[in-house]
């Protein structure tokens, strides 16, 4: 009678731990079916992450494209730091120097500390506006109709600067040049 008793309390007790294994099974699997489905959900996003990525960098270099074909001056520059972080293949050929990580400043104007008529803090206080103004630059001996506008390329708040050559419109005498309007 005792083994009796002992084998259906084994068969209770093996009945119990197959529910139990089942029951864990179960769960195991619902588990896993959610952890494939976030994989999915994350494999998906990362792909969408990286053609938006390729998109963001195709449109990019469009536009470094277009910058580069325009024979103009343009360039940008850190707006706290005054660092120029890129300038098209036009400006570089004027100023017959390496641009990039140079002060706008020292290379534009030879000057060692930032121009009295820096418009930097204009283009922060009204992010929205363009400012343009005329200026004739010493350096190379030509006169400008200047567009500024604060941008943000490669993560930093920047200055894009397109300075369009008026000289032919000013005779060699125009010396009042300088003046700013915000648009």
């Amino acid at each position: 009678m005792s083994e009796l008793i002992i084998t259906i309390c084994l068969t209770i007790l093996l009945f119990v731990f197959a529910i139990m294994f089942i029951m864990r099974d179960r769960e195991l699997r619902r588990v896993s079916s959610r952890l494939e489905n976030n994989m999915d959900i994350i494999f998906n996003s990362n792909s969408r992450l990286a053609q938006s990525r390729l998109e963001l960098a195709r449109e990019r270099d469009q536009i470094i494209g277009i910058f580069n074909s325009i024979k103009e001056i343009i360039y940008i520059s850190d707006i706290e730091t005054y660092e120029i972080v890129f300038a098209n293949d036009y400006v570089k050929s004027k100023f017959n120097v390496n641009l990039i990580g140079e002060k706008c400043y020292d290379i534009f104007h030879d000057n060692d500390k930032p121009c009295s008529f820096c418009n930097n803090q204009r283009l922060l206080d009204s992010p929205e506006k363009a400012v343009y103004w005329k200026f004739y630059n010493k350096k190379i001996d030509r006169y400008f109709i200047i567009m500024d506008k604060l941008i943000s390329f490669n993560g930093r708040a920047c200055r894009l600067q397109i300075a369009f050559d008026t000289t032919l419109l000013y005779s060699a005498d125009d010396t009042n040049c300088i003046t700013q309007q915000g648009v």
